[in-house]
């Protein structure tokens, strides 16, 4: 793949995940500050509506994608959720707030088209370490929207947020420009030679078994289940046990799981470090088990040591769940399959959502991290009965699917560096 293709997508994604993670820690201050809504289920609620809406949206954007190209449908999406995003800024009323804000996710949710495109234009061998750097990207642009958002509500008007919103989704319409001018609608390049072993194998291969995704999807939506619901009202949590009430401080204890994924990165690039075989699915999870327990203990040496140690599980968690995402499909049904499976995730996130704003109505906040660390646990036990299946593969042994192939330095300098190969 072209490196400017590559680079170009890769920045896309980073300029729409700080979009949609600037109110993310923020939509119960956000809701008091605007409409005057104090109730805690009304953030858990809308969390659970915009997820709802994403959840229904793509897979709609991903058929389109079949017969038209994609980078036509990520301009106009972008286009639509820009204008409503600006639209957002004007409202006063609660309700047309809600109709437009869902309206503007809908279209938001086209962006989500460019992972599976990233996977399609690369080859299959290179599929691990792509998705290690989209999971790093992602991470640095929930990292960086939450600080942004944070300091925004601290010394300006909270309604400015959806002018940066707008300004994500815009910048990625120039991109859209930018590669339809360039390389056309589907990204042809002169470099992009292919083999034709491995165009006979793609073509021979059938797409993935629709049980085997389904199967994959549960495992997806219990562990985004418990890998988010403490997230509505962390920053209310935070400032609860903290004597630091500054929403940029808070955004940045928020940010710190994304933080430990950067950090990761880092060390295994500077050290030159492979990581273990012996990090599993299991012992990530149990990880990240330990740093919610860390976090309940309601210190805030205790939470910040929690977090660090939820963060480097979650981390590994995901990167592994989505690798099985690609193993051993058809290319031709990337987008397909991944629409399936972000079912199941965003289901996983909505439940959660609704179900924070009800154990913190009913309860308290604390009550978030027994009910994730019992969904993690939740999402070990599945993969367990399930691992037969969902390790099926055409082209890779069980065996062969371990974090240590997702990031080493060797990864690192071949993404900064090769032309041909990512």
């Amino acid at each position: 793949m072209s490196v400017k293709i590559r680079f170009s997508l890769l920045l896309m994604t980073t300029m729409a995940v700080i979009g949609d993670a600037l109110l993310m820690p923020f939509y119960p201050q956000f809701f008091s500050q605007r409409f005057g809504v104090l109730d805690p289920k009304s953030a858990g609620i809308y969390l659970a509506a915009i997820c709802f809406t994403v959840m229904w949206a793509f897979p709609i954007w991903a058929y389109l994608a079949k017969t038209i190209p994609t980078l036509f449908i990520m301009f106009i999406t972008q286009a639509l959720a820009g204008l409503l995003a600006l639209s957002c800024f004007w409202v006063k009323s609660w309700e047309l707030f809600w109709i437009l804000s869902l309206a503007m996710f809908t279209f938001k949710a086209g962006y989500l088209l460019i992972y599976p495109l990233l996977m399609q234009l690369e080859p299959e061998e290179n599929h691990a370490r792509v998705i290690g750097f989209v999971s790093i990207i992602i991470h640095f642009g929930a990292i960086l929207g939450a600080l942004l958002g944070g300091s925004v509500l601290q010394i300006a008007d909270v309604s400015k947020i959806y002018w940066i919103m707008a300004a994500s989704d815009f910048i990625a319409m120039f991109f859209c420009v930018y590669l339809w001018k360039n390389f056309g609608l589907h990204l042809q390049t002169s470099d992009s030679v292919t083999n034709p072993k491995l165009e006979v194998d793609q073509k021979n291969r059938e797409p993935a078994s629709s049980w085997r995704t389904y199967r994959l999807g549960l495992v997806m939506l219990f562990f985004y289940f418990g890998a988010n619901v403490t997230c509505p009202f962390f920053v209310t949590f935070w400032q609860s046990i903290s004597k630091h009430q500054s929403t940029f401080w808070s955004g940045v204890i928020y940010s710190i799981p994304g933080i430990m994924a950067l950090c990761v990165l880092w060390v295994t690039h500077k050290k030159n470090i492979a990581i273990p075989t012996m990090f599993t699915l299991g012992s990530v999870l149990v990880l990240s088990v330990v740093g919610y327990s860390l976090q309940n203990v309601s210190t805030e040496t205790s939470v910040i040591i929690g977090r660090i140690l939820f963060g480097i599980g979650i981390y590994y968690a995901s990167i592994y769940l989505e690798l099985l995402i690609f193993h051993g499909g058809n290319k031709d049904a990337y987008a397909t399959d991944v629409s399936r499976v972000y079912f199941f995730q965003s289901m996983g996130v909505v439940f959660s959502s609704y179900c924070a704003g009800v154990l913190v109505d009913h309860a308290n906040v604390q009550m978030t991290f027994y009910v994730g660390s019992f969904f993690l646990i939740l999402t070990g036990v599945t993969f367990w009965f399930m691992k037969s299946h969902l390790l099926s593969g055409k082209t890779t042994s069980a065996s062969e699917i371990n974090l240590s192939s997702v990031i080493t330095s060797q990864s690192i300098t071949e993404f900064k560096g090769a032309k041909h190969d990512f």
